[in-house]
Protein backbone atom coordinates (compact mmCIF):
# COMPACT_ATOMS: atom_id res chain seq x y z
CA UNK A 1 0.00 0.00 0.00
CA UNK A 2 2.74 2.14 0.53
CA UNK A 3 4.55 1.63 -2.47
CA UNK A 4 1.63 2.12 -4.88
CA UNK A 5 0.78 5.40 -2.76
CA UNK A 6 4.76 6.58 -3.70
CA UNK A 7 3.94 5.60 -7.29
CA UNK A 8 0.81 7.81 -7.41
CA UNK A 9 2.44 10.58 -6.25
CA UNK A 10 4.69 10.50 -8.71
CA UNK A 11 2.41 9.66 -11.82
CA UNK A 12 -0.21 12.07 -10.47
CA UNK A 13 1.72 15.20 -9.92
CA UNK A 14 0.90 16.91 -13.36
CA UNK A 15 -2.53 16.55 -12.07
CA UNK A 16 -1.90 18.41 -8.99
CA UNK A 17 0.06 21.29 -9.99
CA UNK A 18 -3.22 21.72 -12.22
CA UNK A 19 -5.50 21.62 -9.06
CA UNK A 20 -3.16 24.13 -7.61
CA UNK A 21 -3.06 26.25 -9.97
CA UNK A 22 -6.84 26.35 -10.27
CA UNK A 23 -7.59 27.30 -6.23
CA UNK A 24 -4.53 30.04 -6.46
CA UNK A 25 -6.68 32.16 -7.86
CA UNK A 26 -9.62 32.24 -5.67
CA UNK A 27 -7.69 31.44 -2.62
CA UNK A 28 -7.03 34.65 -0.20
CA UNK A 29 -4.74 32.59 2.79
CA UNK A 30 -1.25 32.31 2.08
CA UNK A 31 0.62 29.28 1.95
CA UNK A 32 3.08 30.10 5.69
CA UNK A 33 -0.40 30.45 7.46
CA UNK A 34 -2.12 26.94 6.28
CA UNK A 35 1.81 25.30 7.14
CA UNK A 36 1.63 26.89 10.17
CA UNK A 37 -1.81 24.75 11.32
CA UNK A 38 -0.49 21.66 9.60
CA UNK A 39 0.89 18.69 12.20
CA UNK A 40 4.47 18.98 12.44
CA UNK A 41 6.71 15.46 12.46
CA UNK A 42 5.26 11.93 12.15
CA UNK A 43 1.53 11.77 12.69
CA UNK A 44 1.56 8.17 14.55
CA UNK A 45 4.46 9.53 16.72
CA UNK A 46 2.69 12.36 18.05
CA UNK A 47 -0.44 10.46 18.29
CA UNK A 48 1.21 7.60 20.43
CA UNK A 49 2.97 10.75 22.69
CA UNK A 50 -0.41 12.41 23.03
CA UNK A 51 -1.99 8.94 24.05
CA UNK A 52 0.67 8.72 26.90
CA UNK A 53 0.50 11.66 28.02
CA UNK A 54 -3.34 11.68 28.34
CA UNK A 55 -2.76 8.26 30.18
CA UNK A 56 -0.38 9.70 32.53
CA UNK A 57 -2.66 12.37 33.80
CA UNK A 58 -5.76 9.89 33.86
CA UNK A 59 -3.62 7.44 36.03
CA UNK A 60 -1.56 10.64 38.23
CA UNK A 61 -3.09 13.57 37.93
CA UNK A 62 -0.58 15.63 35.99
CA UNK A 63 0.96 15.57 32.72
CA UNK A 64 3.63 12.93 32.23
CA UNK A 65 6.20 15.33 30.72
CA UNK A 66 5.81 17.85 33.25
CA UNK A 67 5.19 15.77 36.03
CA UNK A 68 9.07 14.18 34.70
CA UNK A 69 10.47 17.61 34.61
CA UNK A 70 9.09 19.02 37.59
CA UNK A 71 10.25 15.52 39.55
CA UNK A 72 13.56 15.90 38.46
CA UNK A 73 14.02 19.15 39.37
CA UNK A 74 13.10 18.55 42.55
CA UNK A 75 14.97 15.52 43.27
CA UNK A 76 17.86 17.46 41.60
CA UNK A 77 17.36 20.30 44.61
CA UNK A 78 16.90 17.33 47.26
CA UNK A 79 20.20 15.32 46.54
CA UNK A 80 21.94 19.03 46.00
CA UNK A 81 20.57 20.40 49.86
CA UNK A 82 21.80 16.80 50.74
CA UNK A 83 25.60 17.34 49.47
CA UNK A 84 25.71 20.27 50.72
CA UNK A 85 24.25 19.50 54.40
CA UNK A 86 26.86 16.60 54.54
CA UNK A 87 29.73 18.02 52.83
CA UNK A 88 31.70 18.36 55.56
CA UNK A 89 31.01 14.54 56.57
CA UNK A 90 31.86 13.28 52.72
CA UNK A 91 35.44 15.17 53.06
CA UNK A 92 35.88 14.65 56.95
CA UNK A 93 33.71 11.14 58.02
CA UNK A 94 31.03 10.95 60.07
CA UNK A 95 31.60 11.88 64.01
CA UNK A 96 32.06 8.87 66.32
CA UNK A 97 28.55 9.81 68.38
CA UNK A 98 26.27 7.91 69.99
CA UNK A 99 25.00 5.01 68.21
CA UNK A 100 27.25 6.23 64.73
CA UNK A 101 30.53 4.71 66.10
CA UNK A 102 33.46 3.59 63.08
CA UNK A 103 32.83 0.44 61.56
CA UNK A 104 35.78 -2.18 61.74
CA UNK A 105 38.61 -1.89 59.09
CA UNK A 106 38.47 -5.24 58.18
CA UNK A 107 35.08 -6.73 56.75
CA UNK A 108 36.95 -9.87 56.19
CA UNK A 109 37.26 -9.81 59.93
CA UNK A 110 33.77 -9.26 60.97
CA UNK A 111 32.41 -11.77 58.38
CA UNK A 112 34.77 -14.11 60.07
CA UNK A 113 33.80 -12.87 63.82
CA UNK A 114 30.06 -13.43 62.29
CA UNK A 115 30.91 -17.07 61.82
CA UNK A 116 33.15 -17.76 64.23
CA UNK A 117 30.41 -16.85 66.94
CA UNK A 118 32.92 -15.32 69.15
CA UNK A 119 32.04 -11.73 70.65
CA UNK A 120 35.56 -10.08 70.92
CA UNK A 121 34.21 -6.51 72.34
CA UNK A 122 34.95 -5.96 76.23
CA UNK A 123 35.89 -9.68 77.79
CA UNK A 124 34.79 -11.48 74.92
CA UNK A 125 31.97 -14.25 74.77
CA UNK A 126 30.79 -16.89 72.63
CA UNK A 127 27.17 -15.61 71.52
CA UNK A 128 25.72 -15.63 68.16
CA UNK A 129 26.81 -12.30 66.48
CA UNK A 130 24.27 -9.46 64.76
CA UNK A 131 22.97 -10.22 61.21
CA UNK A 132 24.47 -6.46 60.83
CA UNK A 133 27.97 -7.51 61.26
CA UNK A 134 27.60 -9.82 58.21
CA UNK A 135 25.88 -7.07 55.88
CA UNK A 136 28.22 -4.77 57.10
CA UNK A 137 31.15 -7.15 56.02
CA UNK A 138 29.69 -8.07 52.77
CA UNK A 139 29.37 -4.65 52.18
CA UNK A 140 32.53 -3.57 53.29
CA UNK A 141 33.76 -5.93 50.53
CA UNK A 142 31.45 -4.58 48.09
CA UNK A 143 33.44 -0.96 48.77
CA UNK A 144 36.83 -2.37 48.94
CA UNK A 145 36.76 -2.07 52.61
CA UNK A 146 36.54 1.51 52.06
CA UNK A 147 34.46 1.19 55.37
CA UNK A 148 34.55 5.29 56.35
CA UNK A 149 33.23 5.69 52.78
CA UNK A 150 30.31 2.81 53.23
CA UNK A 151 29.39 4.40 56.95
CA UNK A 152 29.13 7.35 55.10
CA UNK A 153 26.70 6.89 52.59
CA UNK A 154 24.94 4.50 54.24
CA UNK A 155 23.91 7.51 56.30
CA UNK A 156 23.64 9.90 53.67
CA UNK A 157 21.83 7.24 51.96
CA UNK A 158 19.01 6.44 54.48
CA UNK A 159 17.74 9.88 54.25
CA UNK A 160 17.17 9.39 49.90
CA UNK A 161 15.67 5.67 50.62
CA UNK A 162 13.02 7.44 53.33
CA UNK A 163 12.53 10.19 50.28
CA UNK A 164 11.69 7.22 47.60
CA UNK A 165 9.71 5.40 49.77
CA UNK A 166 7.23 8.38 50.62
CA UNK A 167 7.48 9.45 46.80
CA UNK A 168 6.11 6.25 45.89
CA UNK A 169 3.09 7.01 48.50
CA UNK A 170 0.94 9.60 46.64
CA UNK A 171 0.31 9.61 42.94
CA UNK A 172 1.51 12.40 40.67
CA UNK A 173 2.76 15.77 41.91
CA UNK A 174 1.15 15.18 45.26
CA UNK A 175 3.91 12.27 45.83
CA UNK A 176 6.61 15.46 45.24
CA UNK A 177 4.86 17.18 47.82
CA UNK A 178 4.60 14.63 50.12
CA UNK A 179 8.92 14.23 49.61
CA UNK A 180 9.47 17.66 50.36
CA UNK A 181 7.45 17.69 53.03
CA UNK A 182 9.55 14.62 54.33
CA UNK A 183 12.75 15.79 53.72
CA UNK A 184 11.73 18.72 55.17
CA UNK A 185 11.18 17.46 58.33
CA UNK A 186 13.88 17.76 61.18
CA UNK A 187 14.28 14.19 62.42
CA UNK A 188 16.82 13.02 60.61
CA UNK A 189 18.98 15.53 60.69
CA UNK A 190 18.54 15.66 64.75
CA UNK A 191 19.07 11.63 64.65
CA UNK A 192 22.84 11.93 63.06
CA UNK A 193 23.70 15.01 65.15
CA UNK A 194 22.85 12.97 68.66
CA UNK A 195 23.82 9.46 67.11
CA UNK A 196 20.16 7.69 66.98
CA UNK A 197 20.78 5.04 64.42
CA UNK A 198 17.62 3.50 64.84
CA UNK A 199 15.74 6.47 64.44
CA UNK A 200 17.72 6.72 61.13
CA UNK A 201 16.91 3.05 60.31
CA UNK A 202 13.22 3.78 61.13
CA UNK A 203 13.08 6.94 59.18
CA UNK A 204 14.57 5.25 56.05
CA UNK A 205 12.19 2.03 56.53
CA UNK A 206 8.86 2.90 57.41
CA UNK A 207 7.67 4.71 54.10
CA UNK A 208 8.65 1.05 52.13
CA UNK A 209 6.83 -1.27 54.53
CA UNK A 210 3.76 0.99 53.86
CA UNK A 211 4.35 0.62 50.09
CA UNK A 212 5.56 -3.09 50.04
CA UNK A 213 2.32 -4.23 52.30
CA UNK A 214 0.11 -2.00 49.93
CA UNK A 215 1.60 -3.63 47.02
CA UNK A 216 0.73 -7.22 48.55
CA UNK A 217 -2.94 -5.91 48.86
CA UNK A 218 -3.55 -4.48 45.59
CA UNK A 219 -1.97 -7.21 43.51
CA UNK A 220 -4.07 -9.67 42.22
CA UNK A 221 -1.79 -12.81 41.04
CA UNK A 222 -0.31 -15.09 43.38
CA UNK A 223 3.11 -14.72 41.97
CA UNK A 224 2.82 -10.48 42.00
CA UNK A 225 1.55 -11.38 45.62
CA UNK A 226 4.22 -13.48 46.68
CA UNK A 227 7.38 -11.48 45.22
CA UNK A 228 5.94 -8.06 47.09
CA UNK A 229 5.75 -9.92 50.42
CA UNK A 230 9.43 -11.51 49.81
CA UNK A 231 10.68 -7.66 49.03
CA UNK A 232 8.89 -6.52 52.56
CA UNK A 233 10.09 -9.97 54.54
CA UNK A 234 14.11 -8.38 53.20
CA UNK A 235 13.00 -4.64 54.13
CA UNK A 236 12.14 -5.59 57.67
CA UNK A 237 14.75 -8.21 57.92
CA UNK A 238 17.57 -5.68 57.25
CA UNK A 239 15.82 -2.88 59.65
CA UNK A 240 15.88 -5.05 62.50
CA UNK A 241 19.50 -6.32 61.19
CA UNK A 242 21.32 -2.83 62.70
CA UNK A 243 17.77 -1.35 64.86
CA UNK A 244 15.37 -4.14 65.87
CA UNK A 245 13.02 -1.34 67.68
CA UNK A 246 12.49 0.01 63.91
CA UNK A 247 11.25 -3.27 62.78
CA UNK A 248 9.02 -3.27 65.79
CA UNK A 249 7.53 -0.23 64.78
CA UNK A 250 7.13 -0.92 61.23
CA UNK A 251 4.95 -3.58 61.99
CA UNK A 252 2.42 -1.35 64.69
CA UNK A 253 2.21 1.35 61.34
CA UNK A 254 0.88 -1.85 59.50
CA UNK A 255 -1.15 -2.62 62.19
CA UNK A 256 -2.75 1.59 62.71
CA UNK A 257 -2.58 1.99 58.42
CA UNK A 258 -4.98 -1.59 57.90
CA UNK A 259 -7.20 0.11 61.04
CA UNK A 260 -7.26 3.21 59.28
CA UNK A 261 -8.11 2.07 56.34
CA UNK A 262 -10.84 -0.34 57.99
CA UNK A 263 -12.09 2.84 59.44
CA UNK A 264 -12.41 4.76 55.98
CA UNK A 265 -14.72 2.07 54.92
CA UNK A 266 -12.22 -0.23 53.80
CA UNK A 267 -12.58 -3.84 53.07
CA UNK A 268 -12.11 -6.22 56.06
CA UNK A 269 -9.73 -8.70 53.45
CA UNK A 270 -7.43 -5.91 52.94
CA UNK A 271 -6.84 -4.75 56.40
CA UNK A 272 -6.62 -8.02 57.52
CA UNK A 273 -4.01 -8.91 54.78
CA UNK A 274 -2.13 -5.72 55.72
CA UNK A 275 -2.17 -7.10 59.43
CA UNK A 276 -1.05 -10.54 58.08
CA UNK A 277 1.46 -9.24 55.70
CA UNK A 278 3.46 -7.29 58.80
CA UNK A 279 3.54 -10.89 60.92
CA UNK A 280 4.80 -12.87 57.76
CA UNK A 281 7.18 -9.86 57.33
CA UNK A 282 8.40 -9.82 60.78
CA UNK A 283 8.49 -13.53 61.79
CA UNK A 284 10.11 -13.97 58.04
CA UNK A 285 13.08 -11.48 59.70
CA UNK A 286 13.57 -13.49 62.76
CA UNK A 287 13.80 -16.64 61.10
CA UNK A 288 16.46 -15.33 58.61
CA UNK A 289 18.27 -14.33 61.68
CA UNK A 290 18.58 -17.05 63.53
CA UNK A 291 20.37 -17.84 65.97
CA UNK A 292 20.72 -13.86 66.70
CA UNK A 293 17.44 -13.73 67.01
CA UNK A 294 17.15 -16.07 69.95
CA UNK A 295 18.71 -13.14 71.97
CA UNK A 296 15.35 -11.60 72.28
CA UNK A 297 13.94 -14.61 73.85
CA UNK A 298 16.17 -13.65 76.78
CA UNK A 299 15.10 -12.75 80.15
CA UNK A 300 16.04 -8.91 78.85
CA UNK A 301 15.40 -9.66 75.39
CA UNK A 302 12.47 -7.14 75.35
CA UNK A 303 15.21 -4.20 76.57
CA UNK A 304 18.05 -5.33 74.02
CA UNK A 305 14.91 -4.53 71.03
CA UNK A 306 13.69 -1.28 72.25
CA UNK A 307 16.90 -0.54 73.45
CA UNK A 308 17.96 1.19 76.65
CA UNK A 309 15.62 4.03 78.04
CA UNK A 310 16.89 8.05 77.63
CA UNK A 311 17.66 9.54 81.37
CA UNK A 312 19.15 12.67 80.29
CA UNK A 313 17.27 13.87 77.24
CA UNK A 314 13.65 12.55 78.49
CA UNK A 315 10.74 15.10 79.74
CA UNK A 316 11.10 17.16 76.00
CA UNK A 317 7.51 17.57 76.32
CA UNK A 318 4.54 17.86 73.37
CA UNK A 319 5.93 21.06 71.95
CA UNK A 320 9.35 19.67 71.59
CA UNK A 321 8.55 16.03 70.49
CA UNK A 322 6.11 17.52 67.74
CA UNK A 323 8.98 19.84 66.33
CA UNK A 324 11.11 16.85 66.45
CA UNK A 325 13.45 18.05 68.71
CA UNK A 326 16.04 14.65 69.58
CA UNK A 327 19.02 16.54 68.92
CA UNK A 328 20.34 19.92 67.01
CA UNK A 329 17.98 21.19 64.29
CA UNK A 330 17.64 24.59 62.20
CA UNK A 331 14.32 25.81 62.71
CA UNK A 332 12.55 22.74 63.99
CA UNK A 333 9.50 25.12 64.73
CA UNK A 334 8.17 25.47 61.43
CA UNK A 335 7.04 21.77 60.93
CA UNK A 336 4.83 22.86 63.56
CA UNK A 337 2.82 24.31 59.82
CA UNK A 338 2.46 20.71 58.61
CA UNK A 339 -0.21 19.73 61.12
CA UNK A 340 -2.27 22.58 59.73
CA UNK A 341 -1.85 20.94 56.24
CA UNK A 342 -2.45 17.33 57.94
CA UNK A 343 -5.81 18.48 60.10
CA UNK A 344 -7.06 20.52 56.40
CA UNK A 345 -6.74 17.71 54.82
CA UNK A 346 -8.94 15.67 56.35
CA UNK A 347 -11.58 18.26 56.14
CA UNK A 348 -11.14 19.09 52.26
CA UNK A 349 -10.53 15.57 51.00
CA UNK A 350 -13.36 13.29 49.00
CA UNK A 351 -13.19 9.93 48.16
CA UNK A 352 -10.04 7.74 48.45
CA UNK A 353 -8.36 10.51 48.98
CA UNK A 354 -10.20 11.03 52.61
CA UNK A 355 -8.98 7.52 53.49
CA UNK A 356 -5.51 9.12 52.90
CA UNK A 357 -6.37 11.91 54.89
CA UNK A 358 -7.33 9.71 57.76
CA UNK A 359 -4.82 7.63 57.42
CA UNK A 360 -2.14 9.96 57.37
CA UNK A 361 -3.83 11.50 60.86
CA UNK A 362 -4.49 8.76 62.55
CA UNK A 363 -0.82 7.23 62.61
CA UNK A 364 0.67 10.49 63.09
CA UNK A 365 -1.69 11.00 66.74
CA UNK A 366 -1.29 7.34 67.37
CA UNK A 367 2.83 7.65 67.66
CA UNK A 368 3.21 10.80 68.98
CA UNK A 369 1.30 9.65 71.84
CA UNK A 370 3.60 6.71 71.93
CA UNK A 371 6.84 9.19 71.61
CA UNK A 372 4.91 11.25 74.63
CA UNK A 373 4.29 8.19 76.51
CA UNK A 374 8.16 7.09 76.13
CA UNK A 375 10.05 10.49 76.74
CA UNK A 376 7.79 9.87 80.27
CA UNK A 377 9.81 7.70 81.14
CA UNK A 378 7.99 3.97 79.78
CA UNK A 379 11.15 1.96 79.36
CA UNK A 380 8.85 -0.56 77.58
CA UNK A 381 9.04 1.46 74.64
CA UNK A 382 11.02 2.44 71.80
CA UNK A 383 13.15 5.73 72.46
CA UNK A 384 11.12 8.61 71.37
CA UNK A 385 13.19 9.10 68.35
CA UNK A 386 12.71 6.14 66.73
CA UNK A 387 8.55 6.85 67.38
CA UNK A 388 8.69 9.85 65.28
CA UNK A 389 9.54 8.38 61.95
CA UNK A 390 5.85 7.21 61.72
CA UNK A 391 5.10 10.61 63.11
CA UNK A 392 6.61 12.30 59.77
CA UNK A 393 5.85 9.70 57.28
CA UNK A 394 2.22 10.91 58.74
CA UNK A 395 2.69 14.97 58.45
CA UNK A 396 4.49 13.76 54.86
CA UNK A 397 1.52 11.74 53.62
CA UNK A 398 -1.03 14.33 54.74
CA UNK A 399 1.20 16.90 52.54
CA UNK A 400 0.74 15.11 49.80
CA UNK A 401 -2.85 14.10 49.94
CA UNK A 402 -3.87 17.40 50.49
CA UNK A 403 -2.22 18.91 47.49
CA UNK A 404 -3.92 16.18 45.65
CA UNK A 405 -6.74 17.17 47.19
CA UNK A 406 -6.81 20.49 46.49
CA UNK A 407 -5.95 19.35 42.65
CA UNK A 408 -9.11 17.03 42.13
CA UNK A 409 -12.07 17.91 45.04
CA UNK A 410 -11.42 21.68 45.49
CA UNK A 411 -9.67 23.27 42.16
CA UNK A 412 -12.43 24.03 40.06
CA UNK A 413 -15.68 23.03 42.58
CA UNK A 414 -17.96 25.60 43.95
CA UNK A 415 -16.33 28.55 45.57
CA UNK A 416 -17.12 27.90 49.35
CA UNK A 417 -14.32 27.76 53.19
CA UNK A 418 -13.05 25.51 51.48
CA UNK A 419 -10.85 26.75 48.75
CA UNK A 420 -9.01 29.20 51.35
CA UNK A 421 -8.50 27.51 53.66
CA UNK A 422 -6.72 24.46 51.14
CA UNK A 423 -4.95 27.47 50.20
CA UNK A 424 -3.48 28.71 53.67
CA UNK A 425 -2.88 24.96 54.46
CA UNK A 426 -0.64 24.50 50.92
CA UNK A 427 0.87 27.82 52.39
CA UNK A 428 1.28 25.74 55.09
CA UNK A 429 3.67 23.29 54.04
CA UNK A 430 5.61 25.74 52.15
CA UNK A 431 6.37 27.00 55.37
CA UNK A 432 6.81 23.63 57.30
CA UNK A 433 9.47 22.90 54.43
CA UNK A 434 11.89 25.85 55.33
CA UNK A 435 13.89 23.47 57.81
CA UNK A 436 15.29 21.59 54.57
CA UNK A 437 17.01 24.80 53.24
CA UNK A 438 18.39 26.08 56.99
CA UNK A 439 19.85 22.68 57.92
CA UNK A 440 22.51 22.50 55.18
CA UNK A 441 24.07 25.69 56.33
CA UNK A 442 26.36 24.04 58.86
CA UNK A 443 27.95 21.07 56.45
CA UNK A 444 27.04 18.38 58.60
CA UNK A 445 24.26 18.58 60.67
CA UNK A 446 25.68 19.94 63.98
CA UNK A 447 27.52 16.66 64.71
CA UNK A 448 29.41 17.25 67.74
CA UNK A 449 33.37 16.73 67.62
CA UNK A 450 33.29 14.70 70.48
CA UNK A 451 31.25 11.58 71.02
CA UNK A 452 28.86 10.81 73.55
CA UNK A 453 26.31 8.38 74.22
CA UNK A 454 22.80 8.75 75.44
Amino acid sequence: ARLAAIVSLATGLPRLLARRRRIAAIRTVPDREIADLQVRGSVRWNRFRRGRALQGELDQGAPMNDRSTLSAVVWTALVALLLIGGRRMITDGVSPVGELLPIPESPVDMIRSHLSGWWDRGLGDTTAQPTGLLLLGIAGLASFAQMGLLQTVGILGALVVGWWGVSRLVPGRGGLVATVAYAAVPLPFAAIASGRLAALVAYAVVPWVVVLARRVVDETSIEDRVSSLARLVVVVTVAAAFAPAAAVVALVVLVVVAVAALLAGDTWRRSVITIAAGLVAFTGAIVLQLPWSLRFLDGDGWLAVVGAPERLTADRGLWRLMTFDIGPAALGGFVIALYVALLVGLIVARSARLAGAFTAVLVSSVFLALAVTADGGAWWLPQAGVLLAPVAFGLALGAGTLYTSFQFDVRGGRFGLRQPVSLIALAAVAVGCLPIAAVAVDGHWKQPSTSFVT
